[in-house]
């Protein structure tokens, strides 16, 4: 309450906090992503070549979810998923070849044990797989088919813009500020959070679509990133913030 500003990157964000606003301090200033950084490294960086170097299957469809394995992200709910899917429908997959489920933030710890032994017990581990945290993270958005966002809480993810803008489908919860940056069902799959037949038969629908060749959804979050998101739309707005904020 005593701030010069308070800057949110989230309208829901913003609200839990809501009765601080005083002065009129509070300012809604959402996050932004690097396009021209973004198809520059898409346009260097081959999507066979990158399964290559990290030994995947070049023609496999690749479902990943990118972010520190950890509860409140909600990987556990993911593996359930996984599991749901293959036994309900597993057959009905199985023409449109090899389908693996990449979960990339592994870090060590009881959450990573667990999560290592639910893979084991439903015996999901030849499709199922953990790779540790990274610093390249374009590589597995480069690489990958589909985005899936499993968490419990978030307030602008930039996974999702990253995501949307390397031009993946994409499942995600719709916890906090997620369903202001992505409209459900339009540019996104956005479904509650914690529950893994909703996840499974989402996950059903939205490789059925990306076997049919349907990328409209992939086409209008793209433009989404691109009026709103854009460092070249947004840097000049938080450069404006900052002079606010500094001649106040």
């Amino acid at each position: 309450s005593s701030a010069s500003r308070v800057v949110f990157t989230a309208r829901s964000t913003w609200d839990i906090f809501a009765e601080l606003n005083v002065q009129d301090n509070f300012r809604l200033l959402n996050s932004w992503v690097d396009i021209p950084r973004i198809e520059e490294f898409a346009a260097r960086n081959d999507k066979a070549d990158l399964r290559q170097k990290y030994g995947l299957d070049p023609d496999a469809t690749l479902v990943v979810n990118i972010g520190s394995v950890c509860q409140r992200k909600g990987q556990h709910i993911f593996v359930r998923a996984i599991d749901h899917l293959l036994k309900t429908h597993g057959e009905a997959l199985a023409p449109h070849g090899k389908i693996e489920f990449l979960m990339v933030g592994a870090r060590e710890g009881l959450y990573l044990e667990s999560i290592e032994q639910d893979i084991e017990l439903m015996g999901i581990g030849e499709v199922a797989k953990l790779l540790p945290e990274t610093l390249d993270i374009y590589d597995w958005y480069r690489l990958a088919d589909i985005f899936v966002c499993t968490s419990f809480e978030e307030s602008f993810p930039r996974v999702l813009l990253e995501s949307a803008c390397f031009r993946l489908p994409i499942i995600s919860t719709d916890v906090n500020g997620i369903p202001e940056m992505l409209i459900a069902n339009d540019e996104a799959y956005l479904i509650k959070a914690g529950d893994h037949h909703v996840l499974a038969a989402t996950l059903k629908t939205c490789l059925e679509k990306y076997f049919a060749g349907d990328d409209l959804m992939v086409s209008r979050a793209f433009t989404h990133m691109s009026r709103f998101y854009d460092t070249r739309v947004s840097f000049p707005a938080h450069l404006a913030m900052a002079r606010e904020a500094y001649f106040g």
